[in-house]
């Protein structure tokens, strides 16, 4: 495992995955398990994190494939198995990928750099850039990992693959997976650093044939949406300093509970 570096607020361009990984502080991968208990939380962050689900390591290749083209060559490796697997070494996070797998993030690369919007919007910017920053309102440290940030034009991009990128179907993946705690979590980060306020899209490929430009669709994120998140995530950030004042680190409640349907 790798020491813990130094927490220091700022924005950095080119910061390896396995420094950002270690520095401790509340990012948007971990609010789920905080959300849900202090118990579940402090275990998720203790164990291992080599598992990954083929879907995740698909859209983390092609994240490489466009952003990081020299670390792709590096990390990314073929093997038989459909499974994926993933290394971490000191100063590397090495993917063992399918050959189709790589063929299709190939694919899905090249229609990315087709796309007659998408083209112009990764032309310019600067990709995987971290920001490091303390709250306001509670002093917890927080951090997060914009895919792709584009100052001239305003603009935080984030790349998603799925099954199904239609409006009808994205948005309620977006609910699902709380995509909306991202973009707000991302915006918050940056406007604290900067005191701008910077707008929020998504680019969204479809990783089913024949991964053409043609699925391709492209979504901005209101305002509203994010102000809204913005909301529930101050509850997440007054968990997040509880655990961290904290040694003991509950779970559900012991007593039963009423329950009332959503």
């Amino acid at each position: 495992m790798e020491p813990i570096q130094e927490f220091n607020p700022g924005i950095y361009e080119n910061m390896p995955m396995s420094v950002y990984r270690n520095i401790p502080a509340l990012n948007k991968s971990s609010m789920t398990s905080l959300q849900r208990s202090d118990f579940h939380f402090h275990y998720n962050n203790k164990k291992s994190n080599n598992k990954i689900s083929r879907a995740l390591a698909i859209g983390s290749a092609l994240d490489m494939r466009l952003f990081e083209p020299e670390n792709y060559k590096l990390n990314i490796k073929p093997h038989p198995l459909k499974t994926p697997r993933k290394y971490i070494t000191e100063d590397r996070e090495i993917l063992y990928l399918h050959p189709e797998d790589i063929n299709m993030i190939e694919k899905m690369y090249e229609s990315l750099m087709a796309h007659p919007l998408t083209s112009n919007i990764f032309a310019s910017g600067q990709p995987q850039v971290s920001l490091f920053w303390i709250d306001e309102s509670t002093g917890i440290r927080c951090k997060a990992r914009i895919d792709f940030l584009c100052i001239d034009i305003n603009l935080i991009v984030d790349l998603k693959t799925t099954k199904d990128a239609s409006y009808n179907q994205f948005r309620w993946d977006a609910k699902k997976y709380k995509y909306n705690y991202q973009a707000s979590w991302y915006q918050e980060g940056y406007k604290s650093l900067t005191g701008k306020l910077l707008n929020w899209n998504y680019v969204c490929i479809e990783n089913t044939p024949p991964f053409a430009q043609e699925q391709i669709a492209i979504y901005n994120l209101p305002q509203i949406e994010m102000d809204a998140a913005a909301l529930e995530i101050d509850e997440i950030k007054l968990k997040y300093k509880h655990y961290t004042q904290n040694i003991i680190h509950a779970g559900y409640p012991i007593e039963v509970q009423d329950l009332y349907l959503p």
